[in-house]
């Protein structure tokens, strides 16, 4: 996958609709392309700044000065749930798993389920042999977070939660 977000932009939304473009329907495309616009141009960005986040700006922020370790971004099996999950933001530490992440740049504002799905991924990784006493679930969205997610992350010192107010003002 392409990694800057003009070229993905000019791949994935200008050269399929460039014919569309040149009559002036821009209007059009952009109303069809908006959805592969968020999820594979804007939402593959806002998962890079979640990660670069946790590598530059966390160690300071979660009074963590040795920092997380390696961060990048996994797949883990669930069997038992028949699911593949997906981690935008994965920290390690040798067999050490320091935060476990999702990064959504949706329309949609994020919720318990999202810190449910979290907490399933650390057990997942607990299961398989990982270490994750000391793990920081990092939920990072564009639009904002429920009330309920607040007020259960509040409660939480393993929970952090990270808007663009946030991730700018690092």
């Amino acid at each position: 996958m392409v990694s800057d977000p003009v070229i993905r932009f000019d791949r994935l939304i200008t050269a399929p609709h460039l014919g569309q473009l040149e009559f002036g329907r821009a209007r059009q495309v952009w109303h069809s392309a908006a959805p592969t616009f968020r999820s594979n141009i804007l939402g593959t960005h806002f998962e890079e700044l979640a990660r670069d986040w946790v590598l530059r700006f966390a160690p300071d922020e979660l009074d963590r000065p040795a920092g997380f370790g390696d961060v990048g971004f996994a797949t883990v099996q669930d069997h038992p749930g028949r699911a593949k999950h997906e981690i935008d933001v994965l920290a390690m530490n040798g067999r050490r798993v320091t935060v476990i992440g999702e990064a959504k740049a949706t329309l949609d504002r994020r919720g318990l389920p999202n810190l449910d799905r979290l907490d399933r991924i650390k057990q997942l990784l607990t299961d398989l042999g990982h270490d994750t006493t000391d793990t920081v679930l990092v939920l990072f969205t564009t639009t904002g977070f429920t009330l309920d997610l607040e007020r259960a992350a509040s409660g939480r010192s393993d929970v952090e939660l990270v808007d663009l107010e946030r991730l700018y003002n690092a």
